[in-house]
């Protein structure tokens, strides 16, 4: 087994790689687009090996926005 990865929000929900959606996975990246304050959260990556699974959280913080 190589390994896993997989992004989940601050209700512990899986975030997919559907680019339909702001929040979304792209080659285990998280990618957020046109951002909103309903986005601010913690984003956790869980890791997954035959040696262990690790997780980190990052908190991202949208303090404002811009119209294009």
């Amino acid at each position: 087994m190589v390994g896993t990865r997989r992004w989940t929000n601050a209700y512990d929900v899986t975030v997919t790689g559907d680019p339909d959606y702001r929040v979304h996975v792209v080659n285990d990246t998280l990618v957020l687009r046109d951002v909103s304050h309903a986005d601010t959260g913690n984003y956790t990556c869980h890791v997954t090996n035959m040696a262990a699974t690790r997780a980190r959280t990052v908190a991202i913080v949208v303090s404002s926005t811009q119209s294009s």
